[in-house]
């Protein structure tokens, strides 16, 4: 058979979303700064040793120098070490602050959305209570309940998080439960888990994905803004938000102790924003050409 009688061949849809986020310059650059910002946090002990984040080889508040790239801290220690070190905190607590909620909010929502009944009607009456409760004013009081800290936070977030990614997963479900394909499952005596599972999460993924990658950011900023606030991480972890809330009373005397790890949150969450907007365009079938 020639190639001229040769049948069209579908394009992937993985490869159809690649071709439309690439044709996004801004989501392309976004890409590119955050793959930058993932090199450095899984090389960072191949950049600095991790131990200059702790220790006192200079004089405090150093301006930057041929041998401390960033200058030291009111402490002495290597400001270029601790942000280094400290992408590895922020961006992880960025991340697992929405995967985690994600991952369990989309099963919950799952759920209730394709079963309802008294069920979902328990479940989304607990969670309109949680979500009547201002977020930070909740985040705030659990933090201070279980105390601060990098893990008492993260907890915090996951707990917070769960009800505003289960109702949202909840309402793509119901709108999926009705089409078809899902009621030929059904008819077949399919499990129900196994519908949930293979057929109505996977094609509820697209919205998903577009949640996920828009809130990653946003919880970079939230968690820094925690650990500005003392409520986070605390020293002498090194964490960007930590790091700026230590640089309060030297603003005035040493503004890059504020600028460089204020710069890091801001370029990490915009890159993120880029890659989200991008691949908001890309999985819009109303964009496609």
């Amino acid at each position: 058979m020639s190639k001229k009688e040769m049948p069209f061949k579908k394009k992937s849809r993985g490869r159809e979303i690649w071709r439309l986020f690439r044709k996004n310059k801004p989501a392309m650059i976004g890409l590119a700064i955050f793959a930058v910002i993932l090199l450095v946090m899984i090389f960072a002990d191949v950049i600095v040793d991790e131990s200059l984040c702790y220790s006192f080889t200079g004089m405090p508040l150093e301006k930057p120098s041929a041998e401390h790239l960033f200058g030291t801290d009111n402490l002495g220690r290597d400001l270029f070490a601790r942000v280094i070190h400290g992408s590895r905190v922020s961006i992880f607590l960025g991340i697992a602050a929405t995967v985690a909620p994600l991952a369990i909010g989309a099963f919950i929502g799952a759920v209730c959305g394709y079963f309802g009944g008294w069920l979902d009607n328990v479940i989304m009456r607990l969670f309109d209570l949680i979500a009547s409760i201002p977020g930070m004013l909740l985040l705030l009081a659990m933090v201070t309940a279980m105390g601060v800290g990098m893990e008492n936070l993260l907890w915090a977030m996951i707990i917070t998080g769960v009800p505003g990614y289960a109702r949202f997963v909840r309402a793509t479900v119901i709108n999926l439960t009705d089409l078809e394909y899902i009621q030929c499952a059904r008819s077949y005596g399919t499990n129900n888990f196994i519908i949930i599972l293979r057929h109505i999460l996977p094609n509820a993924l697209g919205p998903i994905i577009i949640m996920m990658a828009s809130s990653v950011s946003g919880t970079i900023l939230a968690c820094a803004g925690f650990s500005f606030l003392g409520f986070g991480v605390q020293q002498p972890t090194a964490e960007w938000g930590a790091i700026v809330s230590a640089s309060k009373p030297f603003m005035r005397q040493a503004p890059y102790y504020t600028i460089i790890p204020g710069l890091a949150i801001v370029v990490t969450a915009m890159s993120i924003n880029l890659m989200g907007d991008g691949l908001r365009d890309a999985l819009d079938p109303r964009l496609k050409d």
